[in-house]
């Protein structure tokens, strides 16, 4: 957007003394130095007038503020000179270019400002003569151009719009927020605090809020109560910290804010009081941070090498930490760092060096990649790039050279991927390009090409694709993936000039429940698709060539439809029945019949459930049998065993149905195979046990060989068996190894330390011939009594020191001589104790030592006593 431009003339005269300026001898646009981005396809491009909308003279440059998109919609405010300063939008072309409405009649004009595109519902400020400045909205009709609320929304300079998932937030008279959903009654203050720099991020908005002389960060919810100061930054001070620069980068918001100790600094929150904390610690106070931009997940910024408030702007790039917080540059590198750019993905800024002038340079992040992208006047003249738009794949720009004038060109990174875009007339009789806009693809900016003054312009060039495809196509169903080179033919992207653009086939079948995967048709004409399982029939398929050119100015990016069939003919599917399992009978137990033994039975796909179907079956046993096994059709086994046979049948059962084998069908389901077996059942086994034991407390572990008597698998049929005992005690507590029986019968367990006690020990014996045919593995319980006798624990205690004591003749007292005096196990607790003493020499002691039950010793030497002796104590 340009300012300060008062009339066409006054920028004439501006510009022609730019351009006189002198030259460096020998000056003009020298060849190109590049630093080569990734391949990209940038197509020559050729200006079209929209419409001259100010015949004769060119719109006014006071009223025109660039474009705004709304969809597919650039909308834009001009002056025609007969309507004064009004709504305008622009499709692309010259028909779809018209005043949207007179909103005030005559060529006062309505004062349209602050375009912004909510949703698809362009809001903006206007005033119809009647009511003042107002919130007004527009569908791009006149009918649906009107005013949302009368409800005096201020001064153009103060008002601010934003757009926060669907919903308006503004400011109005003296800097008041609002937000709006289009409604009359939806439209509503949310705060008195004066609001600017207006972000948001997800539901949030962030606002510089200025309240009672302060200025500080501030945010809504929309709601009043919502609505508060996210932190004091510098409490106490008149002005506050003068949140400013405020920056939403994912879900972080950055913002300069002066805390009053450190100076202006970059500063983050999450919207929290903790989570506000300062990002940068330059080492000035008056720290100049601007242009912030978040390009591929990296957040860059512009500041001094030294925080200043003057001196060469360099490019720094932060992760929101002072650690992480990096200048890109070694000082002096490069300075005058303006116009952050995201060129998809990449870092696209304008520096100066001495060496290249004021050129394009690049970012990836790193030192080592920041550096020159192109030098588009070669050597220390500067090309000045200006407006840089990204449209598509190229980036847009209005080029400084004093041999063309400032004139609109494009790059894609590359020198062969730069050209001028056109050149109007000579450089003193034009205006260059201005408010560069990317509308859906196509670059809308306003020019003077020397003939209409000022007028509306946009880039457009595409031709449409073309292929021929062949008419028909017929495969088996259910032939798995298919793949047909060459299907389409002729393929071509326009053009000559346009071999370069990406081709992509459109397809929209009639029939997609036919498809598990595609139809789909690759760049080079190849079709592939597969059919859904079981499906047959006749696709009708329409098919459009689309290219990656855009369709501005009226250019097409997809060709003409054409149409061909795909037929996917019926083939037999094999039947499928899910199997019972292996079946175990009695010896001459008579007729068997199981009902639904098979189960799932189907002939195949759903539309074959008319066939009939039969099971095939046999067996590698036909003696075991005096009926062999037979299948109904509704799942039904059914056999007899031979009279007093036993032994095992291995039986083979398949699926037919009668849909037969053409075209690759199959009618008959892959074998499955089980078994039967004729047995004796399972007699259950059998021992003796004592009824009762005995064993005394702490005997350590138990074993007792032959506890188990009478040990039988069963019958003599049943000597093939094994057998293992499952032990269960009512006392588990008791024992430190639970009780358990081996298979010959050896009883073992182990008590745990100084327990005792009665336990109840139930025994069963199971064998592993199982339970088939009727058959019982598992004997009937017994059971016996454990007895553990308690056993005295010896008493312990600690002694005390050895002593020394003078022959004086009177009674000593040893307190706690004797300590940690216990009476054995916890469970002897309650039996009395005393003390044993024993002297080598009593004569030395007119009162024998003695220690009390509570471990007091006392003794009285005799007079003139002098000697050593031991003292036992028990």
């Amino acid at each position: 957007m340009l300012s300060g431009w008062k009339t066409t003339a006054i920028l004439r005269r501006l510009r022609r003394a730019l351009w006189a300026a002198p030259q460096p001898r020998g000056s003009s646009f020298g060849a190109l130095q590049v630093e080569t981005l990734e391949p990209r396809r940038v197509m020559a491009a050729t200006p079209q007038l929209l419409l001259d909308v100010a015949a004769g003279s060119g719109i006014d440059l006071d009223t025109f503020a660039g474009f705004t998109a709304v969809g597919e919609t650039a909308y834009f405010v001009v002056n025609d000179g007969t309507h004064g300063a009004e709504l305008w939008k622009s499709d692309g072309t010259a028909a779809g270019t018209a005043l949207v409405k007179d909103i005030r009649a005559g060529s006062e004009g309505s004062g349209v400002a602050h375009l912004t595109n909510v949703n698809g519902t362009l809001y903006f400020r206007a005033d119809d003569g009647t009511h003042g400045l107002e919130l007004w909205k527009s569908d791009g009709t006149e009918a649906g151009t009107v005013m949302v609320k009368d409800a005096e929304l201020g001064s153009a300079a103060s008002n601010e719009f934003l757009n926060v998932d669907g919903t308006l937030y503004y400011t109005g008279a003296g800097g008041a927020l609002w937000k709006s959903d289009g409604t009359e009654a939806g439209t509503a203050p949310i705060t008195t605090v004066e609001a600017s720099n207006l972000t948001h991020i997800g539901g949030t908005v962030y606002f510089t809020g200025r309240s009672g002389g302060r200025t500080d960060l501030w945010k809504t919810d929309g709601t009043p109560a919502g609505t508060a100061l996210v932190k004091d930054l510098r409490p106490g001070h008149a002005a506050g910290a003068g949140a400013a620069d405020l920056y939403a980068a994912g879900s972080v918001l950055y913002f300069t804010a002066d805390d009053g100790v450190n100076g202006t600094q970059l500063w983050k929150t999450d919207g929290t009081e903790l989570g506000t904390v300062r990002v940068t610690q330059f080492v000035a106070a008056g720290s100049q941070i601007d242009s912030l931009l978040q390009v591929g997940g990296k957040l860059y910024f512009t500041a001094t090498a030294d925080g200043t408030a003057t001196g060469n702007q360099y490019l720094w790039t932060t992760d929101g930490t002072w650690s992480g917080t990096k200048m890109l540059a070694a000082p002096g590198a490069y300075s005058n760092t303006a116009k952050l750019t995201d060129f998809n993905g990449r870092l696209v800024f304008t520096a100066f060096t001495g060496a290249n002038g004021n050129e394009l340079w690049t970012s990836d992040g790193t030192l080592a990649g920041t550096k020159l992208l192109l030098d588009l006047r070669a050597g220390a003249q500067s090309s000045y790039a200006d407006r840089l738009t990204v449209v598509g794949d190229a980036l847009y720009f209005v080029l400084y050279n004093v041999s063309v004038g400032p004139e609109l060109w494009k790059t894609d990174g590359t020198a062969a991927g730069t050209t001028r875009v056109h050149n109007w007339i000579d450089p003193f009789d034009t205006t260059y390009p201005i408010g560069l806009t990317n509308v859906a693809g196509e670059l809308f900016f306003a020019a003077d090409d020397g003939a209409y003054g000022i007028e509306p312009w946009v880039v457009a060039i595409n031709r449409a694709p073309r292929f021929t495809v062949e008419s028909a196509l017929s495969v088996v169903e259910d032939a798995g993936a298919q793949s047909v080179a060459a299907w389409a033919t002729n393929i071509a992207a326009g053009a000559a000039g346009e071999a370069s653009q990406q081709l992509t086939f459109l397809l929209e079948v009639d029939r997609p429940e036919l498809f598990a995967a595609g139809p789909a048709i690759a760049a080079d004409g190849t079709l592939t698709f597969r059919s859904a399982a079981d499906a047959h029939g006749t696709a009708v398929i329409k098919v459009r060539l689309q290219d990656d050119g855009g369709t501005a100015d009226g250019g097409a990016d997809t060709s003409i439809e054409r149409t061909f069939t795909i037929t996917v003919r019926p083939a037999n599917d094999v039947p499928t029945f899910t199997a019972g399992g292996n079946l175990i009978v009695a010896v001459d137990s008579g007729p068997q019949t199981l009902a639904a033994w098979a189960k799932n039975i189907a002939p195949g796909a759903a539309d074959e459930a008319g066939q009939a179907l039969a099971f095939l079956i046999e067996n590698d046993n036909p003696s075991l049998f005096s009926a062999a096994p037979q299948l109904s059709a509704d799942g039904t086994l059914t056999f007899t065993a031979a009279p007093g046979a036993t032994g095992l049948a291995t039986v083979t059962v398949r699926l037919r149905d009668d849909g037969g084998n053409t075209d690759g069908g199959v009618d008959t389901s892959a074998p499955i195979q089980f078994t039967i077996r004729v047995v004796y059942p399972n007699t259950a086994p059998s021992f003796t046990i004592p009824a009762e034991l005995a064993r005394l407390e702490d005997a350590g572990l138990q074993t007792v060989a032959g506890f188990a008597s009478g040990i039988s698998v069963g019958p003599a049929v049943d000597a093939w068996q094994t057998i293992a005992f499952d032990v269960t005690t009512d006392t588990p507590g008791l024992f430190e190894v639970g009780p358990a029986i081996a298979a010959d019968g050896t009883l073992t367990f182990q008590t745990k330390a100084d327990a005792h006690g009665t336990a109840l020990i139930t025994v069963r014996a199971r064998d592993d011939g199982g339970t088939a045919a009727g058959g019982v593995d598992t004997s009937a319980s017994q059971s016996f009594t454990l007895t553990i006798a308690p056993v005295n624990d010896a008493p312990t205690f600690a002694k005390g020191p050895d002593l020394r004591v003078s022959d004086l003749d009177h009674l000593r007292t040893f307190v706690a001589w004797a300590a940690s005096i216990t009476t054995g196990a916890p469970s002897e607790a309650g039996q009395a104790l005393h003390f044993e003493v024993e002297v080598d020499d009593p004569s030395l002691f007119a009162t024998l030592p003695s220690v009390a039950a509570d471990g007091t010793l006392t003794l009285r030497p005799l007079t003139g006593a002098a000697c050593t002796t031991n003292v036992r104590v028990r």
